[in-house]
Parts: C-alpha cells; sequence; structure tokens
C-alpha cells in the first residue's frame, strides 16, 4: 500500500483505527512512517499528561448550548492540542473543511463566551461535545483538529471531562470485526461433556437443576442451515429436546404435572428409554403481573456483522407490540462504555421507547461487565416488588474490553436475581459468538437463554413464549429420580450435563437451581438396563421449587413400575417419539460414545411418523430438514 496519511497514523497512534492490520504492516516495512507514528504517539501520552492538569469549568447541565458556547467550549479545548501534532510527514495533508478559518481557537472562561487566536494544524476532525454530567451528547459536532473521537466524546483522547463527576478511563482500540464467510470462526463454548452410565448398586440417585433454554437448537441449525457441521462442544442433548412442545397435559392443580412413560431404546433393545415430562401450569395474559423491563442493548462493533443488531432492533419493535401499555421499559446499552438511554417508561409512550433504540448504531467494543452494571443499577431505580422485574440483555457475548465476567459481577447478578431481578439472555449473530458467557449470565440471574437466529424465532420468544420468557412460576427448581436398585441395573442421564446437583443438595434449598415459566416443557430422558424378569417400582420422580410470592418450599412425586413399561417404541406416545428421535441427533452432533451406531435414515423416520401426530407440524418438519442436512453432511452411521 501507499504511505498513509496523517490522519490515518493519527487513528492508528490514538487505536481507533477500525482495521490495523495493513497499516500496521506498512509502517514496520516503512522506516519513515514508523518514525511519524512514534512521534505521534509521544505526543500523544504528553497531551494526555497535560490535558489532566488541564481545569476547565463545569457547563451547566441543564442549559441548552446555544452556537456561540459550544463554539467557545470546543475551541478552549483545542487550546490544549493545537501544538501537539505538528509533525512533519511525506503524505500530503487532506484540506480543512470549507467555513473553517485557519488560525482561529477559543478559550473558555467562566461564562463560556471568550474567544482568542491561536494557530492549528493537522487534518481537520469531529468531536462529539458531552453533556458535563454525564457525558450524554449534547447535541453539537463541531470541527476539531488533533483529535479522534469516533463519537466517543472528547474523553476519549484527552482524559478530561467537561466538570465530570468521574475521570473517564483511557481509551482501549476495539478489535476489526470479522465479516461472516460462511466458516464461522472465534465461537467460544463449553463442552459440558457426556454423563456416564452409572451402577445403581453404586449409586441409585440422579439429581440435577430444571433447565428450560433451547440456544443450543437454534445455534446449530443455522450451523446446519449454512452448510456447516456444528462444532461438539455447542449441543447440550436437554435443549434440543426442550425446544419442541409435547402432548403433556397442564396440572389440574398445583403448579406441576409429572408425566413417565418407558419404552425399547432407540440405541439398544436391550435397553430402555425413560422419559420424564414436566408441564408447568399455565397462566393467562390476564392473570400475569405487569413487567418492569429494563433492556440491555450491545451496541459494540461485532453488532455490525450480519446484520445483528437490527435484528435486535427488528425484535424489539416486536415485543412493545406484545406487552400490555402500563408494562414498563428501559432502555441501556454498552459497547466500550454503558449508558442509560430511557429510564422506565410505560409501553403506552411506544413512540419515546422506539425513538430511543432506532437510531443504535454499532461501534467500538464491548464491555459487558460495565453495560449489566449499569442495567442492574437501572432495574433497582425502577424495581417494584408488586411486579415482575426483568433484565433482558440482547448480545453475541464478545467480551473484549474490561474484565469480561468477573465472579464478582456473577454473584452481584445472582444476589439481585434472589431480591427478584431476574435475567433473559437472548443471544444473536455468528461468527464471533460467546455462548459460554451468555448461558452462564442466563444461570446466574434466574433466567432463560434462548437464541435468535431469525426474525421468525424472535416473533416465537416474544409471542406465543411470551408469558414463559417474562414470568416465572418456579424458582430454584431441581429434580431427583431415584432408581429401586432391585429392579434397575444402571442409568445414564442423557444430557443435562451442566446442570448438575449433587444428591445430597436435593433438599438443601440454598442451592440454586432453575426457574421455570408458566406453560413451559421439560423433558429429561434416561438410559435405564433393567435387571431381567424385573417387577415392581422402577424409579421415583421427585420436584422440588420455591413458589414465587410466598417463598414456600414445594415436593411432588411421581413413580413408575416394570408393568407400565412398553413392549415396543413404536407403542410408545408421538411425545415420546419425537424426544427420542430429537435426543438421537442431538447425541450424533455431539459425537456420544452411545450414538456410534445411530442412523440418521432411521432417526428421520422416527421423527416423520411421530410428527404426523404433533400439533406444531411446523416444528416437526424443520426438524426433519435439519436431519437430512446433517445426513447429507456425513453424520451418522450411513444404512
Amino acid at each position: 500500500m501507499s504511505c498513509p496519511t496523517n490522519e490515518t497514523l493519527e487513528r492508528l497512534a490514538l487505536g481507533f483505527l477500525d482495521d490495523e492490520r495493513d497499516v500496521r504492516k506498512h509502517t514496520d516495512a516503512c522506516a519513515e512512517c514508523a518514525k511519524t507514528l512514534s512521534h505521534m504517539r509521544t505526543g500523544h501520552e504528553a497531551l494526555t499528561a497535560a490535558a489532566k492538569r488541564v481545569k476547565l469549568p463545569s457547563l451547566a447541565p441543564r442549559r441548552p448550548l446555544s452556537r456561540p458556547h459550544v463554539w467557545a467550549i470546543a475551541a478552549g479545548l483545542l487550546v490544549v492540542v493545537g501544538l501537539v501534532f505538528v509533525t512533519p510527514h511525506h503524505s500530503p495533508e487532506p484540506p480543512a473543511p470549507p467555513g473553517i478559518a485557519p488560525g482561529t481557537v477559543a478559550a473558555v472562561e467562566k461564562d463560556g463566551l471568550a474567544a482568542a487566536k491561536g494557530e492549528l494544524r493537522g487534518p481537520a476532525r469531529e468531536v462529539n461535545l458531552l453533556n458535563s454530567v454525564d457525558g450524554d451528547p449534547v447535541g453539537a459536532t463541531l470541527p476539531a483538529t488533533g483529535l479522534a473521537s469516533r463519537n466517543r466524546g472528547l474523553y476519549d483522547s484527552t482524559g478530561v471531562t467537561l466538570g465530570g463527576k468521574r475521570p473517564m478511563p483511557e481509551p482501549k482500540p476495539a478489535p476489526p470485526d470479522k465479516p461472516f464467510t460462511g466458516l464461522p470462526g472465534d465461537m467460544t463454548f463449553k463442552n459440558p461433556g457426556v454423563n456416564p452410565t452409572t451402577d445403581t448398586a453404586k449409586e441409585a440417585t440422579s439429581t440435577f437443576a430444571l433447565d428450560v433454554d433451547t440456544a443450543s437448537y437454534t445455534l446449530a441449525r443455522k450451523y446446519l442451515r449454512e452448510g456447516n457441521v456444528p462444532p461438539a462442544d455447542a449441543i447440550r442433548v436437554e435443549e434440543f429436546v426442550n425446544y419442541f412442545r409435547y402432548h403433556d397435559e397442564a396440572p389440574p392443580v398445583g403448579t406441576f404435572a409429572i408425566r413417565l412413560e418407558a419404552a425399547p431404546s432407540p440405541y439398544d433393545e436391550s435397553m430402555h428409554l425413560l422419559r420424564v415430562g414436566i408441564r408447568a401450569k399455565d397462566l393467562k395474559a390476564k392473570e400475569r403481573k405487569d413487567v418492569v423491563l429494563t433492556l440491555l442493548i450491545d451496541v459494540s462493533g461485532s453488532m455490525a456483522s450480519g446484520g445483528r443488531l437490527e435484528l435486535v432492533k427488528k425484535s424489539v419493535r416486536f415485543l412493545l407490540e406484545k406487552l400490555r401499555p402500563t408494562d414498563k421499559i428501559a432502555v441501556c446499552t454498552f459497547t466500550t462504555y454503558a449508558r442509560k438511554l430511557l429510564d422506565a417508561t410505560p409501553v403506552s409512550e411506544k413512540e419515546k421507547i422506539l425513538a430511543a433504540v432506532d437510531p443504535l448504531t454499532p461501534q467500538n467494543s464491548t464491555n459487558v461487565k460495565e453495560g449489566l452494571e449499569v442495567a442492574y443499577k437501572a432495574a433497582s431505580d425502577a424495581f417494584d416488588a408488586k411486579l415482575t422485574n426483568r433484565v433482558m440483555l440482547f448480545s453475541d457475548g464478545v467480551a473484549n474490553t474490561g474484565d469480561t465476567v468477573p465472579e464478582s459481577m456473577l454473584d452481584a447478578i445472582s444476589r439481585d436475581a434472589a431480591r427478584g431481578i431476574f435475567l433473559t439472555v437472548m443471544g444473536v449473530g455468528m461468527g464471533n459468538f460467546n455462548d459460554k458467557i451468555l448461558e452462564t449470565l442466563a444461570n446466574k440471574g434466574n433466567g432463560n437463554y434462548a437464541y435468535i437466529d431469525t426474525f421468525d424465532e424472535a416473533k416465537k420468544a416474544f409471542g406465543e413464549r411470551l408469558l414463559g420468557t417474562l414470568d416465572i412460576v418456579a424458582i430454584d427448581a431441581k429434580l431427583q429420580a431415584e432408581f429401586d436398585p432391585a429392579t434397575v441395573a444402571t442409568f445414564r442421564l442423557v444430557g443435562y450435563e451442566n446442570r448438575h446437583v449433587a444428591n445430597q443438595d436435593f433438599r438443601n434449598d440454598k442451592v440454586d437451581a432453575g426457574e421455570v415459566g408458566p406453560g413451559h416443557q421439560v423433558t429429561a430422558l434416561y438410559e435405564i438396563r433393567l435387571k431381567p424378569d424385573t417387577k415392581g417400582r422402577l424409579v421415583t420422580v421427585r420436584i422440588r421449587f420455591k413458589e414465587p410470592g410466598t417463598n414456600e418450599m414445594i415436593e411432588d412425586q411421581q413413580s413408575i413400575s416394570a408393568a407400565q413399561v412398553l413392549p415396543k417404541l413404536k407403542d410408545a406416545s408421538p411425545s415420546f417419539r419425537l424426544a427420542s428421535a430429537v435426543m438421537q441427533f442431538a447425541e450424533v452432533l455431539r459425537g456420544s460414545p452411545r450414538a456410534k451406531e445411530v442412523s440418521l435414515e432411521r432417526v428421520a423416520d422416527e421423527a416423520k411418523f411421530a410428527a404426523r401426530e404433533m400439533d406444531r407440524q411446523a416444528d416437526a418438519d424443520e426438524f426433519l430438514e435439519l436431519v437430512k442436512i446433517a445426513r447429507d453432511l456425513k453424520l451418522g452411521r450411513r444404512d
């Protein structure tokens, strides 16, 4: 490449260049450009030190700024930076914009109206003036010399706020966003492993936290539809199985209904599969409490890729149509720094909410920690114990500024969840997505985790699943299966590896578990080996949970005997057969040792027949589509 301009080198020196790779490569090879870059960095360090010693008067935050005020403030700052970047260079200097007289500077006095003259050199740039109290833009954009703002404000290059209450930290450069090219990269997952087969003579009990997340399924769907095999680490079997709706009836009374069904295993007819179907009670829309919802929207540079931020804005607009006029929405955003854009506002003032969301554009780095701090502060300010209080995070989880998610932050989220501020996580994006961070946040925030790959998926989350997304009927819900060693030789829980709870903690009510919303369905599958000619009870399944509002601990149970085991898989219910097919598919995708002999052709056939009897034909047809794609990618055994 040819030698870059002073402006480009200056942006590199300040850390505000979007893509540094080509420029850095050039400066490594060009001694003159390297010398200029070094001079600029030295000047910037001197500028920062000098700026910290400058005492500028505060601006009155409630007093609107007239044009003379704006020019006076900007010119006063230019006094500080005027002579720093007087650097000879062999590439031509870009001309100053029309209407800006060279050499004009203003100094700020107490009333912000005095002017003086001086000499400025360097390329013209734009800076945003900030409100002196909270750093918000006051609506004026001015040309300046030697400043690189990138819409972050004057503190980015000087370290000084105009009468602000706290000094702003030194800026950190935003890493260049990597465009999606068809092969996802920089995707972060945590391998949960595969549960082992357990001998009931040694341990007859299995305990885990109930989970209604679905992100793993929709994320894998996006991989497959784009012709890629999802990473094995991204597959959580329970999230595949729980994506689907089954024919489990709501409880006539109480919070949960438990359904147990057993039939021969699709892996090995000498084994059996036990399906535990949990169905939470329904709520009518009019029965739910009003919600105070704090939206936390990631507006970092990575949210530009693949239209992520535009999908979020479209989803928020749809959500507003489904909420009540009396519900309230607050809006916060985060990039390198976090901001509260809107206090909790009734949905009846929808245009005011949209005015905060619609103009959002991606920029800079991702400071998840600061974003969560600002959002939870906003949620605390608007907290109402009589209502449902929730933070809803939209993000790709690419944390690259500040502490990503320190343990202290997770502890704070857990404490807020305990007092009634829950967290819903909506993941978006492909190419540099951090599933590990987002799942961890949802678990700590007593909330659910979904992945929005399309607007249709957003409509499911905020349409038919809205009550389950917003409300909760059970807190810290745990399930324990106690097998009878006299009838069951071995068992294996399929999935829920990262939701394990120690058996002795089933009745320890201080242990965090899972949250379940109204109408939610939770399915767990166990592979079991029965003893020959067995008779009597096989297993007793118990659920223990805290009732919202009263905090009363409630425990329910259900048992199944050997006489209730079905002789053939085809005799099982459509719900059992569909769950079995979905489980096998997920086991193939994650490379489970038990799935080596699974044929995707057989999985497709099982799902096809079960789907005919299911209510949600579209979801079943979509599943068949994904199985066929995986088969074409040569996954699973070939018959």
